[in-house]
């Protein structure tokens, strides 16, 4: 997954007003600029209702059609310019990392990776939801959800995130190496950190680890 891609676009204060107000001269935003205005609600705005009106519209704006009758959703419909589709990927994780909660952050995860295929979902951008599920819950002050993103950081290395890897995530950074760096402070405050294998946990004294 590419995020620089959005960035590319001319910028400006996106945001969910000048959204609106595009709307009404008949001329919708696209999924870019929705996205931008996403980002810019949840992250620097801290309006995350703004952001979750938004992302309806985003929705809307990449002509994605939800079915969801049964027990599982799937889509009917679906855009797939390649710059939308980047746009798309980064408003979902934008949603879970700016989320006001952790059972939010969940939400959305669980409704990307269930409901979402390819083309507009792929093993970078789950990468992303994983690292984005556990910085979430590292910012907790409470226990359960501490706990709870204990548990995404085992998921994460059941999938190999602390593996080697040439993948460029940010900043230069390889995607290993930001996997460790979301999970520190979670494996600081339980004293624990990465076993050799790359695969589990164990405790800073170099025993494996037995959580319940």
């Amino acid at each position: 997954m590419n995020h620089s891609r959005p960035a590319s676009y001319p910028k400006r204060n996106w945001t969910l007003n000048v959204i609106n107000q595009k709307k009404t001269t008949g001329q919708p935003a696209n999924p870019i600029e929705i996205g931008w205005a996403i980002v810019t609600e949840s992250k620097i705005n801290r309006n995350y209702t703004a952001a979750e009106d938004l992302f309806q519209q985003l929705l809307q704006a990449m002509h994605l059609k939800i079915d969801t009758q049964g027990n599982n959703s799937s889509y009917i419909g679906r855009s797939t310019r390649p710059n939308y589709i980047d746009a798309f990927r980064k408003a979902c994780t934008t949603m879970v990392r700016y989320a006001r909660s952790p059972q939010k952050a969940i939400d959305y995860a669980c409704w990307f990776l269930k409901t979402i295929d390819a083309p507009l979902k792929d093993s970078t951008c789950v990468q992303y939801m994983v690292n984005n599920l556990i910085y979430v819950h590292a910012c907790s002050q409470q226990e359960e959800y501490l706990r709870k993103g204990l548990d995404f950081v085992r998921i994460g290395l059941g999938c190999g995130l602390a593996g080697e890897s040439t993948l460029v995530m940010k900043r230069g950074e390889t995607s290993n190496k930001v996997f460790e760096q979301v999970c520190r402070p979670l494996l600081v405050h339980f004293k624990l950190r990465i076993a050799p294998d790359r695969k589990s946990l164990e405790t800073i004294s170099g025993h494996p680890l037995s959580l319940p």
